[in-house]
């Protein structure tokens, strides 16, 4: 426990985050500077490496693939991250929803998926971790509001955003708008729809699963800005997913 406190503290000190902190006590991330950053890290590799084992591949491949999946969950699970296992999970459903929807199994996939936002609601109500995130997302509101304001507060700032101010806002939504206004907003818009339109359907269902990853995990964390990790998985992502689409 001391070595483990050791390294914390040198990690800490190396790049600049409090080891201390109250709410990633008990926590693993690593060299990340926080464990919200290291699970979204980690559940977007796992989901990068999850997407060829729906190919056909080498045996051996296979298995390695099978291997690094197994470590990722249980890295993931090491940072007791809520934001990216709820996005890791929605992404992971979109890509079974690919092949329950070939065998005509609706039903269970509407049940499964009830039932799943039950026992969500169920823990949210009688579990003090559940609940603590249940409040964290909803007192976010209010910030958010703040930020809104500030980006439409005059024409330039809502047409071309504040620049590279380094401020943390902890949505990847916001964190492009108020950097590039709607400039940024419209180029991302143009850029997703051209993805969909020129590609193929199995195209389409990887980069779906990859949005709904980001997206949900980017509601807690600006996951595109500042993220290098994660900016870095998700530039080797899109050449992945066209290299193993139909």
């Amino acid at each position: 426990a001391s070595l483990s406190a050791n390294w914390r503290q040198l990690f800490g000190q190396i790049y600049r985050y409090d080891p201390n902190y109250e709410y990633w006590l008990g926590r693993g991330y690593g060299t990340f500077g926080s464990p919200v950053e290291a699970g979204v890290a980690i559940g977007l590799a796992i989901l990068l490496v999850a997407m060829p084992v729906q190919k056909k591949v080498a045996a051996s491949l296979f298995t390695l693939e099978r291997v690094a999946i197994a470590l990722g969950v249980l890295a993931l699970g090491l940072t007791h991250t809520a934001t990216a296992w709820v996005a890791f999970a929605s992404a992971i459903l979109v890509l079974l929803l690919r092949q329950r929807l070939k065998r005509k199994n609706l039903p269970q996939i509407i049940l499964a998926s009830v039932t799943t936002l039950a026992v969500f609601l169920y823990f949210s109500t009688h579990d003090a971790f559940f609940a603590r995130k249940v409040s964290d997302f909803s007192a976010r509101f209010a910030p958010w509001k703040i930020f809104i304001r500030a980006w439409f507060s005059s024409l330039d700032t809502a047409l071309f955003g504040f620049g590279f101010v380094r401020f943390p806002i902890d949505n990847s939504f916001l964190a492009v708008a108020l950097r590039g206004g709607l400039l940024w907003v419209g180029a991302a818009a143009i850029f997703i729809n051209d993805q969909f339109r020129s590609k193929t359907k199995s195209y389409l269902i990887l980069l779906l699963s990859l949005l709904v990853y980001v997206g949900m995990s980017g509601l807690m964390l600006d996951v595109i800005l500042y993220r290098h990790v994660v900016a870095l998985f998700l530039c080797v992502g899109i050449p992945l997913l066209m290299r193993y689409a139909d």
